[in-house]
């Protein structure tokens, strides 16, 4: 009897299993959320100086965009030493200009931090003039993006995306 009631129980739990096993990867699990993390930052990214401070996300797309499901978007916050930020300011200055870098939105811790607040448009956020080329900070996956300086705060956004 025992040996019949636990095939029975199978034969029912395991599709349920299945189930919410196929449900788990939601849009929020396959995200990284706000970190602080250097460490796990410089596996996506180059930091090189290293900042003294970092604050970033990774927002994965595909749902109900354009982009396919493994494409993500990369946002950081980098803060500088004084002589590392004027170094790196130096090598950002030195870079190509991006055409245009708008964004249509932000994660709310970024769209939360001082400075940020002055791109904000009508129908997103407008870099474009301020953008820097991220080349010195991009690596795979995220080999697009831009970057803009902010001396007030001796910080770096870095923004990057893979396709």
């Amino acid at each position: 009897m025992t040996l019949r009631r636990t095939v029975i129980l199978s034969l029912f739990l395991t599709p349920v299993f299945l189930f919410s096993a196929a449900c788990s990867n939601s849009e929020a699990e396959m995200a990284i959320d706000v970190s602080n993390d250097a460490a796990i930052l410089a596996k996506f990214i180059q930091l090189d100086p290293k900042p003294i401070a970092v604050k970033w996300s990774v927002i994965e797309k595909g749902k109900d965009e354009i982009f396919g499901p493994s494409d993500s978007s990369l946002f950081a916050v980098l803060i500088y030493s004084e002589n590392d930020f004027a170094a790196v300011s130096a090598r950002l200055a030195n870079g190509e200009k991006p055409t245009a870098a708008q964004l249509d939105k932000l994660p709310q811790w970024l769209a939360d931090e001082a400075g940020i607040s002055g791109f904000k448009t009508n129908t997103g956020y407008d870099f474009t003039g301020k953008a820097l080329s991220a080349e010195p900070y991009l690596s795979s996956p995220y080999s697009d993006g831009f970057a803009v300086v902010f001396d007030s705060s001796k910080s770096v956004l870095v923004y990057g995306f893979s396709r």
